[in-house]
């Protein structure tokens, strides 16, 4: 919905190319309602023909390693070779696709291997610090905070080294989600006769695994709070129990597993990105890592402080 209470439909469409790859899309709104019903209409009549798509103003996102999401200034244009007829990147994929493309039956999803890949500098913090220089380097989440989050770039981040306290996590969200069982943690759909469907991977399992993801909020030592976006390894941490253990459990029960994650504290590391989701600008912060107060060093930290006047 939106944040006025309407209704927004999303549609996700998947895109390949002559490198083999593929990605999942994204379309929200209006883009849903005449591109989306466009494309249906044009794949039912030629279902063995080739459909171009080219977008433009996409946002890429690292959801499952890889994926495109629209903008409000989104656009999408069906069949650009017809419409520009010097356009040699479309004739070239129409020609690949009626020649080799629309004969292959799986594709592989960009994404794969990125999901838990290193970021930039080698290192998961993505900032190219040391892990003694990231310890080091506290912040609180005020420091996280945008005033004028239209003003700022899609592609800035922040990162921080913040020590917190989770204080709540809402028990009737989404805790979990299906994922493919060969490792890549690509989300899939349960047909309902044993079988789960993996767009990204273009392919069907006999399984499926449950991994968390879902939103806490936490408090720095300062007072300042915030949401926070944690995935499994923070989930397992938090509640002592795997995914799938949780997933077994009875309400009453998951509902005592969540209130004893309340008041464990950590040092988070954290990225502060900016994503426009149903034409507006939010602020996500993400947990990239979470880890035990380790007593001796934070009073290491804080004597080190004192010293230096801060």
């Amino acid at each position: 919905r939106k944040s006025d209470g309407s209704e927004l439909q999303t549609r996700e469409v998947t895109i390949v190319d002559d490198t083999g790859k593929s990605v999942n899309c994204a379309l929200w709104g209006e883009l849903v309602d005449k591109e989306c019903a466009e494309m249906e209409a044009e794949l039912a009549a030629k279902p063995d023909s080739a459909l171009l798509v080219a977008l433009r103003h996409v946002r890429p996102t690292s959801w499952n390693g890889v994926s495109l999401s629209s903008l409000s200034k989104s656009k999408v244009v069906l069949n650009p070779d017809v419409l520009v007829a010097d356009c040699a990147r479309a004739s070239g994929l129409r020609r690949w696709y009626e020649q080799d493309g629309g004969k292959q039956t799986a594709f592989v999803a960009a994404g794969e291997g990125l999901s838990g890949a290193l970021t930039a500098g080698g290192s998961p913090g993505g900032d190219g610090l040391t892990p003694e220089q990231r310890a080091n380097d506290r912040k609180s989440f005020d420091a996280l905070k945008v005033d004028n989050p239209e003003d700022r770039s899609l592609a800035e981040k922040e990162y921080a080294n913040v020590r917190a306290t989770v204080v709540y996590i809402k028990p009737d969200q989404n805790l979990m989600y299906l994922a493919a069982p060969d490792g890549s943690n690509k989300k899939v759909m349960d047909n309902g006769d044993g079988s789960f469907w993996c767009e990204g991977l273009g392919k069907s399992f006999t399984s499926a695994t449950n991994r968390f993801i879902f939103s806490a909020k936490a408090v720095d030592s300062f007072g300042s709070e915030t949401w926070l976006n944690m995935f499994n390894a923070e989930g397992e941490a938090l509640f002592g129990k795997t995914a799938d253990e949780m997933a077994a459990m009875e309400k009453e029960d998951r509902e005592r597993c969540i209130k004893g994650a309340f008041w464990q504290s950590g040092v988070f590391r954290l990225c502060r990105q900016l994503r426009e989701w149903q034409g507006e600008r939010k602020v996500r912060v993400n947990t990239l890592s979470m880890s035990k107060i380790d007593y001796a060093a934070e009073s290491r930290l804080l004597l080190a402080a004192i010293k230096s006047g801060c």
